[in-house]
């Protein structure tokens, strides 16, 4: 399996965590956890307080900063509320990686 976790860092003061190693070790973690075995690719962007209201304004229509938006490539909604969400498909090339979505 390999996965693609691509860091973004429009805000310097991100520079003080090594972000790409710490995603990593966290999406190692909850793909173990999770048995996804197929090779996925991730986008995390890491902002500053403005940018990332400027993102929920556009997106959820809320002009205020948030801790996290996410956008998933596939919509993996549980059939009814609070039911269990759907696993990402499985892709039978290993090759392939396919996004599972963008995390600010």
């Amino acid at each position: 399996m390999a996965d693609t976790i691509e860091v973004t860092q429009e805000d310097d003061r991100w520079q003080t965590v090594d972000l790409q190693v710490l995603a990593e070790k966290c999406f190692a973690l909850v793909f173990a956890d999770q048995t996804v075995d197929a090779a996925f690719e991730v986008s995390v962007l890491a902002c500053d307080d403005a940018r990332i209201a400027e993102l929920n304004a556009d997106f959820r229509d809320k002009p205020m900063a948030t801790n996290v938006l996410s956008w998933p490539t596939f919509d993996l909604c549980a059939e009814q509320d609070g039911g269990i969400p759907q696993r990402p498909p499985a892709h039978e090339t290993p090759f392939l990686d396919a996004s599972l979505g963008d995390i600010a």
